[in-house]
């Protein structure tokens, strides 16, 4: 089945999207022998295909950061649908109710037959993470894709995920976002300090990033 998508975001968005998919048809087969259930996890799916804004300083770093999420497109859920060998569940994960409920309607449209296998939860993407993490994974091995907009990502949550032994995780990190809260001056806003000591799971990024005399 062909995907047709907008522009966004220039040629490495389609590379990234296409390395995704030659992933996930890998990871599928290698395990296709197995008795595994396989998991597709999407940790911000967003509304599946969609522009991104242009975004400002002031909405990058709102906590909230509304504007960007309701603008921001993932092709990654509709990719993961038409794996082939297919996954045997998939969970989609997204803050905006209204981004939610396009994505639904996409994979209504697009992957009728595949509709009862796909759990689409709202909320906090770390929360949900977390929360999966602490089910039994003896029998189920999954792929989880996160690719935030800006700093979403707590380092708990990737230990979370590590922990498991059983999620492999595709992190698309937000470096550029990392370099706008890093002034020249060596003083980091408290607000933007704290974001940074969530991501990296401590303040030695300060030691980091800037050297000391």
């Amino acid at each position: 089945m062909a995907i047709v998508t907008k522009n966004f975001g220039g040629g490495w968005s389609d590379d990234k999207l296409n390395a995704l998919r030659s992933y996930l048809t890998s990871y599928a087969n290698a395990l296709s022998r197995s008795s595994f259930e396989r998991i597709y996890i999407d940790a911000f799916a967003g509304a599946g295909i969609r522009d991104v804004p242009q975004e400002t300083d002031e909405q990058l770093f709102d906590e909230l950061q509304s504007k960007e999420d309701e603008g921001y497109r993932h092709g990654s859920p509709l990719i993961a649908l038409g794996t082939d060998p297919p996954f045997h569940r998939f969970i989609f994960i997204e803050r905006d109710a209204a981004s939610i409920a396009k994505l639904k309607e996409q994979v209504t449209k697009s992957f009728p037959s595949k509709i009862d296998d796909v759990s689409f939860r709202q909320g906090d993407a770390n929360g949900l993470l977390q929360a999966l993490t602490q089910e039994n994974w003896k029998a189920r091995r999954a792929v989880a894709f996160l690719d935030p907009f800006a700093l979403h990502v707590k380092w708990d949550t990737i230990e979370s995920i590590a922990k498991t032994q059983a999620i492999d995780m595709w992190l698309l990190f937000p470096a550029m976002a990392v370099n706008r809260m890093l002034p020249r001056s060596g003083i980091v806003p408290p607000k933007w300090a704290a974001r940074l000591t969530e991501t990296f799971g401590s303040s030695e990024w300060s030691e980091y990033f800037y050297e000391k005399q």
